[in-house]
């Protein structure tokens, strides 16, 4: 009998504590709504054009998580509160392959947050310094076709320079039956590091036909190199990308390099008389000093 007296006054017990605890009220987050996440470019870094797809944010010293832009961010703290927003984008354009992307500055903000109230803040962020980062290529054709070494060896395959790039000029990439293969690599070579940092190519795009992205160079002073990067699928409107380079720089570790895009039919597509073009703009490499 006190047994089952002890068990009934425990269950009453748990059942009173359920109860206050449903009583007990929720804390309201103060909001962060980001409409955009941009960049202004500074001088030295070229063009401003960027495809940031997150905010990561960190709310004095905790990481809150990555939010897709536009984004409404929830805030569990009240009054002045020190939060930073580091700009997340997609390693080759891939969904499921979101990465904070250390080039580009942190914004950082002391807002008044206020329980259920939402602050609207357009994000515009800009590279670091040029005593962290710096350009290992820039090719943004205003002053010349930088992408003219012919690479297939066909004098009559050419990357041409055409005036509808993405921001003034750019680079006509085109292939058709008897010109059906076409790579055309930068007019110098270029040091990139080995030592685990970051290094990622930035680009805008736009394509009718798939075309594939090369590393080419010298792994010793008597013997040469060349690996695929990347292989973009077809972009009707301009895109840009961002391609990561540091595991492949980590694995092969060459003297030098230079870039190298491809272009080419396939047998079926030549049999069909059809015809591809790939406009470049604003390639960089970007790399940590």
């Amino acid at each position: 009998m006190l047994k089952n007296k002890n068990l009934y006054l425990l269950l009453l017990s748990s059942f009173i504590f359920s109860l206050l605890s449903c009583d007990k009220e929720e804390p309201i987050p103060a909001y962060l709504y980001v409409p955009n996440f941009t960049v202004e470019a500074q001088e030295g870094f070229g063009t401003s054009s960027s495809k940031i797809t997150e905010a990561w944010v960190y709310a004095n010293g905790s990481l809150l998580g990555a939010y897709p832009i536009p984004a409404m961010i929830p805030i569990l703290e009240e009054g002045h509160t020190d939060v930073q927003i580091f700009s997340g984008i997609h390693e080759n354009g891939i969904l499921d392959r979101p990465f904070l992307y250390s080039f580009y500055e942190p914004i950082k903000i002391n807002p008044d947050l206020k329980p259920g109230h939402i602050d609207t803040i357009p994000l515009v962020t800009m590279y670091k310094s040029e005593e962290d980062i710096e350009l290992a290529l820039h090719i943004d054709f205003e002053i010349g076709n930088l992408l003219s070494e012919d690479i297939d060896g066909d004098t009559l395959t050419k990357a041409t320079l055409t005036d509808d790039g993405f921001e003034g000029r750019g680079v006509r990439l085109f292939v058709q039956d008897t010109l059906s293969n076409l790579s055309a690599g930068s007019t110098h070579l270029f040091y990139l590091p080995a030592n685990g940092s970051q290094v990622f190519i930035e680009m805008d795009y736009h394509n009718d036909i798939p075309f594939t992205i090369w590393m080419r160079g010298h792994k010793s002073d008597f013997s040469g190199d060349i690996q695929l990067i990347s292989q973009l699928n077809i972009k009707k409107e301009w895109n840009k990308i961002y391609i990561p380079l540091t595991a492949f720089l980590n694995a092969n570790r060459w003297l030098d390099y230079q870039i190298v895009f491809n272009v080419s039919l396939t047998d079926e597509q030549l049999a069909a008389g059809e015809s591809g073009e790939v406009i470049l703009d604003n390639i960089k490499i970007l790399k940590f000093k």
